[in-house]
């Protein structure tokens, strides 16, 4: 491979004085990242699901009681509470973190122009984390409730930063636009 400086840029070339392919293709998809992380908190979602309808299904409790029955033994009792409450504690961190993953990612391009592609491909690995603590924090959940804790606290580490990575996004955007507006009005009479 040879180098060579043209005015502006460094050119790379193949011995036969070709240009080596480029990954144009990937123009654009930064997205998929968030999007995936998305998507597996999504999936994470269905799972905790189809806990409790296995739970559900194998005890014999009938659609839609939230309740067990009376017959099954405090360990049963205890083990549907615990698989419900684990997932209604899913859906509510899914749809909590969901907007955090994807708004932040949607508005960085925007706030931070060719840099933006950063905070988006950070906040799809946020995504892609948050659903991989949340699979390891629903297991724990239901088989030993002891052991979530290191889990959620990893959950908490990243909502926390996606949250602030998206507010500064924001706040960015918020700034150009008071920017824009006082310049135009400082601007009127001219």
């Amino acid at each position: 491979v040879v180098f060579t400086v043209k005015k502006t840029h460094l050119t790379t070339m193949t011995q036969n004085g070709e240009r080596p392919a480029t990954c144009k293709h990937r123009r654009g998809r930064d997205m998929v990242y968030p999007i995936l992380g998305v998507l597996l908190n999504a999936g994470v979602v269905g799972i905790a699901m189809s806990k409790v309808g296995q739970f559900r299904h194998s005890r014999q409790i009938q659609g839609p009681s939230m309740e067990a029955h009376e017959d099954l033994s405090d360990e049963d009792k205890h083990r549907w509470q615990r698989i419900q409450r684990a997932q209604i504690n899913t859906v509510e961190w899914f749809s909590l973190t969901s907007p955090v993953f994807l708004g932040g990612a949607l508005m960085s391009k925007k706030a931070f122009g060719a840099y933006g592609k950063y905070i988006t491909r950070f906040l799809g690995v946020c995504s892609i984390s948050n659903a991989l603590y949340r699979y390891k924090y629903l297991q724990a959940y239901i088989d030993q409730a002891d052991t979530r804790t290191k889990y959620f606290h990893e959950i908490e580490g990243i909502f926390w930063t996606a949250l602030t990575v998206s507010i500064t996004v924001c706040l960015d955007l918020i700034y150009k636009d008071l920017k824009c507006v006082v310049h135009a009005y400082k601007n009127r009479n001219t």
